[in-house]
C-alpha cells in the first residue's frame, strides 16, 4: 500500500476499511494484512487513523448499553517483511493496543534498533499543540545538521499547519461524528540512506476543496474530479483555504514559503486532487483515482548528517 507506486488501489482499500467501520452494522469486522508487503508511511499513518477513530467511537458507549460491542481484528503483515516494520516503528501496536490472539507469539518490537529510532512514532490531538512540533524538530537534529533558520521556519509552518486542521479542517456538517472534531493524526521519520527528514500530517474532516466551497458557496460540498483540482490549486494560488484572513488557512502557504526558502516538496492529496510543490517544477496538480475522504500534508527535506550519527 502506497500512495505514490500504486495510488488507485491504495485509496481504494482505505475508504473500504472507512467504509466498513462507519456505515455497516456488522459486529465482527477482519483486516486481511497477512499478504501485505509494503507499507508507505503516509498509507500506515491513515490506516492508524481509521482504526484510532472506530475505538475512540466505540468505546464511548458503555458496553451495558451495548452489550455486543463491534469487534475488529485481522493478520498482521509477515514478521520482518517492511509492512511489518514499518507499523511497528511508528508505532502502530502500541497505539492501537493491539493484542495477539491466545496461543500466538508475543508482538516483538524492536524499538532500539537504528530503524525504529528514526520514525518520529505517531502522535495525535484534539487541539493545537506546540510541544509535538518542537519534538518533531529536535528529533531530526539527532540525526542532521538542521540549521536554526530552518527550524525556525518550520516550527511556524508546522505550528500553522496542525493550528489549521484544529481550527477549521473539521466544519458544522461534522457535528454528527463529535468524537473526531479537530482530530490530526501525524509522524516523522529520517532515512539516513538519502538524508532525508519527513513529516506526515492527516485529517478526516472535509477537504481542502469542500471547505471552499463552503465559504464561496456558503455550504461545504463534495466535488470530486476536476473541481477538487481547480479548488486546490485556487488555495495554492491564494495562499489560503477556506477564509479571507490573515489569520486563518494559511498551513499550506507556510509550508509552501518553507519549500521556497529551503527546498524540499510539499505534497498534499485532498478531496479528489493532488498538488505538489517544489523549486523545479512549482505547482504540479493532478485528479486522483478515488477521493480521498480527508487531507493528507506530506514534506520532505534533505540534509547532511551529523559526524557522529
Amino acid at each position: 500500500m502506497d500512495l505514490d507506486a500504486n495510488a488507485e488501489v491504495t485509496i481504494a482499500v482505505l475508504n473500504e476499511i472507512r467504509h466498513m467501520f462507519m456505515h455497516t452494522m456488522t459486529h465482527f469486522m477482519w483486516i486481511e494484512m497477512g499478504k501485505l508487503e509494503r507499507l508507505s508511511p503516509a498509507a500506515g499513518l491513515i490506516l492508524h487513523a481509521e482504526l484510532d477513530r472506530f475505538l475512540r467511537f466505540r468505546n464511548r458507549i458503555p458496553a451495558r448499553v451495548q452489550p455486543n460491542r463491534r469487534q475488529v481484528a485481522g493478520n498482521l503483515p509477515k514478521a520482518g517483511s517492511e509492512a511489518y516494520e514499518t507499523l511497528d516503528a511508528m508505532g502502530f501496536f502500541e497505539r492501537l493496543d493491539v493484542r495477539m490472539a491466545p496461543g500466538s507469539p508475543n508482538l516483538k518490537h524492536p524499538s532500539t534498533s537504528d530503524a525504529a529510532r528514526s520514525w518520529f512514532r505517531l502522535r495525535s490531538g484534539a487541539r493545537y499543540n506546540p510541544d509535538v512540533c518542537r519534538q518533531l524538530i529536535g528529533h531530526y537534529r539527532k540525526y542532521f545538521h538542521i540549521p536554526v533558520g530552518w527550524a525556525n521556519d518550520f516550527l511556524v509552518a508546522i505550528n500553522e499547519t496542525v493550528g489549521n486542521v484544529s481550527t477549521h479542517a473539521y466544519i458544522d456538517a461534522d457535528s454528527r461524528h463529535p468524537f473526531v472534531l479537530g482530530r490530526w493524526w501525524l509522524l516523522g521519520k529520517t532515512v539516513r540512506g538519502s538524508n532525508e527528514v519527513r513529516f506526515v500530517l492527516w485529517d478526516q474532516g472535509h477537504s481542502i476543496p469542500a471547505t471552499m466551497a463552503q465559504a464561496w458557496r456558503g455550504r461545504p460540498l463534495r466535488l470530486g474530479g476536476h473541481l477538487d483540482v481547480r479548488y486546490l490549486e485556487e488555495a495554492a494560488k491564494r495562499g489560503r483555504s477556506r477564509y479571507d484572513s490573515l489569520r486563518h488557512g494559511r498551513g499550506l502557504s507556510s509550508l509552501m514559503r518553507l519549500v521556497e526558502d529551503h527546498g524540499g516538496c510539499v505534497e498534499v492529496l485532498s478531496g479528489g486532487g493532488r498538488l505538489l510543490y517544489d523549486q523545479a517544477h512549482g505547482r504540479v496538480a493532478s485528479q486522483l483515482p478515488h477521493p480521498m475522504q480527508g487531507t493528507l500534508i506530506e514534506w520532505r527535506q534533505q540534509y547532511p548528517p551529523r559526524a557522529t550519527a
